[in-house]
């Protein structure tokens, strides 16, 4: 059996926090986009559909959260392949983000669902070691990710990191 692997690079690529007031996470205004990119491998293509948006109205005690079933902000991913073909998914759950410029660091715990039509509200959780997942009849299968991200008493400015999300045929 031959294995073809996609890997998808999403996420943090260059997350702007801006929170006015300073270095706390309780401003009334401000909000983070997560740009989202994909890469093509093989037999498979995964497309970005919608960017991740943490903002300010989902804060809580100095934590954001967007929930991937639920909030309209999940950002959302499309792979396409082999009808009916059956793959694996795997990622790192938690990650740290860097500061471009001081030593601070923010925090990410990431959620990820996913199910064979465009149904977000339906979607079923994926855990980071790998689920068996099959395409639909149109060879697609869909992904939301959400997370929450730790603010604390962080500095305004630009934070990096990455989010690979492992899509392997069987």
């Amino acid at each position: 059996m031959i294995q073809k692997t996609a890997y998808l690079t999403i996420l943090m690529l260059s997350l702007l926090l801006m929170w006015p007031g300073g270095t706390h996470a309780q401003a009334e205004k401000g909000s983070v986009h997560i740009r989202s990119t994909a890469v093509v491998v093989g037999d498979i293509e995964l497309e970005t559909v919608k960017d991740l948006a943490f903002q300010q109205n989902t804060i809580t005690d100095s934590t954001v959260y967007i929930d991937p079933v639920h909030d309209y902000r999940a950002g959302e991913l499309k792979a396409y392949g082999v009808a009916g073909a059956t793959f694996r998914v795997t990622f790192l759950k938690d990650m740290t983000l860097y500061h471009a410029s001081t030593p601070d660091s923010l925090q990410v715990s990431y959620e990820v669902t996913g199910y064979p039509e465009n149904e977000q509200q339906v979607s079923k959780p994926l855990d980071a070691l790998g689920h068996e997942l099959r395409l639909n009849e149109e060879g697609e299968f869909y992904f939301w990710v959400g997370g929450t991200v730790q603010i604390g008493k962080v500095s305004d400015g630009k934070y990096n990191g990455a989010f690979t999300l492992e899509v392997e045929y069987n």
